[in-house]
């Protein structure tokens, strides 16, 4: 039996796309409106622009297939963050080349898996942690991509997405992130709980992206899903650190279940909330 998925943001993100574009006739009809919708857009954004430094990096699966790390991190690259799976049905067989290689290159590395909340949270985490063994030095921490309903309530979602955390907080004793986009987290419910979690934020065709609530700050923005970096075949989604290459290097300090104090720069960046802002799509992995 064939039953439909549930869209992705990047369908979502079409979608809104089309309606943006509504919403420009009309501004050529008449509406003045400096600041037109865009992809995806939330009424109230909080919008936060990085600080002073930044450190360019990239997320990865399968389908960026064998990466030229070496050549990568000297086209300017600090960190990349690699797939692990899409839930526990999908594993990413390009995980393990990748996790050893970006730090073989000297760069940051990064695992994050797509989110199922269909699947059990548990298992989920599991997965991940006996992937990577322990998160080090120089590691980023651990992320869960939230960008499906998966065919779950908003309240299923939370509540798995908790438990996952949970899991990899036990396993593997840091504090993990939490990728996701305005457009689709804010309308979640009982999401305040993850504000201790770090926030990785989509937001495309945007020169500073909105964060959804509860975050004040981000540690990473995906910027654009069609980059192009020497080394790597195709298009890549890009990203940026909020913060310097010490920063990065020293986000975790072994063992730590907490942020290290002064990571991430966004806290003293920019706020502003004038006018919708695109929240951007995601990854093209979700199966």
């Amino acid at each position: 039996m064939n039953v439909p998925k549930a869209p992705t943001l990047r369908e979502v993100a079409l979608a809104a796309a089309a309606l943006g574009a509504l919403g420009s006739l009309a501004a050529c009809a008449g509406e003045s409106n400096g600041n037109a919708e865009k992809i995806g857009w939330t009424s109230e954004p909080s919008t936060i622009c990085p600080g002073g430094s930044t450190v360019k990096g990239v997320d990865v699966s399968v389908y960026q297939g064998t990466i030229d790390w070496p050549k990568a991190k000297a086209a300017g690259l600090g960190f990349a963050i690699a797939r692990v799976s899409d839930g526990t049905t999908y594993p990413d067989s390009t995980f393990q080349t990748n996790w050893k290689d970006i730090k073989a290159a000297g760069m940051v590395r990064g695992v994050y898996q797509f989110f199922r909340a269909s699947e059990s949270p548990t298992a989920q985490a599991d997965l991940l942690a006996k992937a990577v063994g322990s998160i080090g030095p120089g590691d980023l921490p651990p992320v869960a991509d939230v960008e499906v309903m998966d065919g779950q309530t908003g309240a299923t979602l939370v509540a798995h997405l908790a438990t996952w955390v949970s899991e990899i907080k036990a396993k593997l004793g840091v504090t993990p992130m939490i990728y996701t986009a305005p457009g689709f987290w804010d309308p979640l419910p009982g999401t305040s709980q993850f504000s201790k979690e770090y926030l990785w934020v989509a937001n495309w065709q945007v020169s500073c992206p909105d964060a959804p609530t509860p975050w004040k700050s981000w540690i990473v923005w995906q910027n654009a899903d069609n980059g192009s970096v020497p080394g790597i075949s195709g298009n890549v989604d890009t990203d940026e650190f909020d913060g310097t290459l010490a920063q990065l290097q020293g986000l975790y300090s072994s063992g730590s279940t907490t942020p290290d104090a002064g990571a991430g720069a966004s806290d003293a960046g920019t706020h502003t909330d004038a006018g919708p802002h695109a929240d951007g799509g995601t990854h093209t992995d979700g199966g």
